[in-house]
This record gives structure tokens, C-alpha cells and sequence, in this order.
């Protein structure tokens, strides 16, 4: 598809304008809504583990290779792993029963 425009009457421009392809970003009155598939549960924790077994095997030499790895930034590695520690230190607090405990004897 081309236009034609004229910025003035001595010249003649034609621009070409690509046609937008594929499905459009708007829905017809009356038409449903497309449903977007379901995302996959996120499961920080067994992604951290797995992350710090990466790291303790040494597939990785270092967290920032991690990160470039997986394609996360390194803050999302930083945190996954607080997040991890956090929970450890919770298991540790925590009883057979699952009564918390004091942490002196």
C-alpha cells in the first residue's frame, strides 16, 4: 500500500506503508475475547534450589554467570536465594510437629 502526499504542488511523494499483518489488538462488539493460555505455577523455591545446585555442582562459576545463564537478571538470582535462606531458617525453627521451638535449649 502506498500514499500519496503532497507537501506542496510542485512535488509528489509516495510513502510506503507496510499492512499491519496478523491478529488485531482490538475485539469487535459482540465478538468474545480471546482466553490467554494458563501460565505455569511459580515455584521460587524449587527454582532457587535448583539454582544452588547449578552453582554447587559448577555449572556456573558464579551467581552473574547464573543469571546470564538462565536469562534472569542478577537481582532475581540475589533474591531467590534470600528467599531461599529465609525458608531454611524457617525449617530450622520448627519442631517435629511443626510447633515452633525456641532456638536456645
Amino acid at each position: 500500500m502506498s500514499w500519496l502526499i503532497r507537501p506542496c504542488p510542485q512535488y509528489e511523494v509516495r510513502v510506503d506503508v507496510p499492512e499491519v499483518k496478523g491478529p488485531r489488538s482490538w475485539t469487535a462488539p459482540g465478538d468474545a475475547k480471546p482466553v490467554p493460555p494458563p501460565k505455569p505455577p511459580r515455584e521460587p523455591l524449587r527454582r532457587a534450589k535448583a539454582w544452588r545446585r547449578m552453582l554447587d555442582e559448577g555449572v556456573y562459576p558464579h551467581q552473574s554467570a547464573l543469571a546470564r545463564g538462565e536469562g534472569v537478571t542478577a537481582a532475581a538470582v540475589s533474591l531467590a536465594f534470600r528467599k531461599l535462606r529465609e525458608a531454611s531458617a524457617v525449617d530450622g525453627c520448627t519442631g517435629s510437629e511443626g510447633v515452633r521451638t525456641s532456638a536456645a535449649p
